[in-house]
């Protein structure tokens, strides 16, 4: 007699991505619960990136954070630069919205460390890291309504600010060098390797 047994499934390739995700919050004292539902957009091209995550709220608010990566930036060389060598999973602007209101926004800028010039083909040079160069918030009092979205060349809106500033990193993706505005500017040596600060 046997002594165990095989099943067979099948499976289906593709990317299976989450549409919407119902979430129920329960306050303190027994409080009626608060039901939200949160709903994802991805990109066509590359499904596992959400371009839109919105949040309906219970009473019929809207939050919604909208997300573009480096491929939405094409007119400018460091995005291409940064696509063609598939470094896409990092959002390079982030926008927070309530209902038609935008409530916040951050931009995070790259560069090339250690290249002598960045090559149109996307060709990386030895030694050469792609990095976060700028990190940027919008400063804003309230929620306004005239927000300008980036454009293709990463054109911003004129009311970010730069809060940090990386100016050196080493061939392993590193930071070496960072300047908090308002602040003291930081170095890091690197250990063991170069993977311990």
């Amino acid at each position: 007699s046997p002594v165990g047994a095989i099943e067979i499934y099948s499976h289906t390739p593709g990317i299976y991505s989450l549409d919407n995700k119902p979430v129920k919050k329960y306050g303190t004292n027994g409080s009626t619960p608060v039901i939200t539902s949160v709903d994802y957009i991805y990109d066509t091209n590359y499904p596992t990136l959400i371009k839109s995550q919105s949040t309906q709220l219970s009473d019929g608010d809207t939050k919604t954070s909208q997300y573009k990566y480096a491929f939405d930036f094409t007119g400018s060389l460091v995005m291409r630069n940064l696509t063609l060598n598939h470094i896409i999973s990092n959002p390079i602007e982030i926008v927070n919205k309530q209902n038609s209101q935008v409530t916040g926004a951050e931009v995070f800028k790259y560069n090339c460390f250690n290249c002598n010039f960045l090559p149109n083909d996307g060709g990386l040079l030895v030694n050469g890291v792609f990095a976060v160069s700028e990190f940027l918030k919008l400063k804003i009092d309230s929620p306004i309504t005239n927000y300008q979205f980036a454009n293709s060349a990463l054109s911003i809106d004129s009311r970010f600010e730069t809060l940090e500033t990386f100016g050196k990193y080493d061939n392993r993706g590193n930071p070496l060098e960072v300047k908090k505005s308002n602040g003291p500017s930081l170095s890091y040596i690197m250990g063991y390797k170069k993977k311990y600060a």
